[in-house]
């Protein structure tokens, strides 16, 4: 994505340039054990010419998803997120999150516990400031939960 600003139809001497990339990775480790990977990169950039200025941020974020039988019915599965964000030239945030789910399936029924936001993370806050602008960004988090489902499979 490239964009610039206009105001009163002049195109002001500012651009920005992102770049997001994602990939993914399913790996089949042995039969009923199943991993994903996922990350995802972005390059944001600013630029004032007419200042002779630039400014580059990155940020990174990985998620990975295990799951594991631990017998024919019974089944445990994880999720992991990690965030490296860039916040200024060369100073990163990281913020880690947890959840784990056992699962039990049955002919008619599935029953699921999880126990999500195992860390209790609160939010997640940052300010980004680099030469150009400065801007803040939070993300209220769902608390710690321990959570029972049940699926009717008729």
């Amino acid at each position: 994505m490239n964009s610039y600003m206009v105001q009163n139809n002049q195109r002001m001497p500012y651009d920005t340039k992102n770049l997001n990339i994602t990939s993914n990775l399913d790996i089949g480790l042995i039969k009923g054990v199943d991993l994903t990977y996922k990350l995802t990169y972005g390059f944001h950039q600013m630029k004032m010419p007419a200042f002779g200025k630039t400014s580059n941020l990155n940020s990174w974020k990985h998620e990975g998803r295990l799951r594991v039988p631990l017998c024919k019915v019974l089944s445990l599965e994880t999720l992991t997120e990690y965030y490296h964000n860039e916040i200024a030239q060369k100073e990163f945030k990281d913020m880690f999150f947890q959840d784990f789910t056992l699962i039990f399936k049955a002919k008619h029924f599935d029953l699921s516990l999880a126990w999500n936001n195992v860390f209790n993370n609160k939010s997640y806050s940052y300010g980004l400031n680099n030469t150009l602008s400065s801007s803040f960004s939070n993300q209220d988090i769902r608390g710690r939960e321990l959570m029972l489902s049940f699926y009717y499979k008729p």
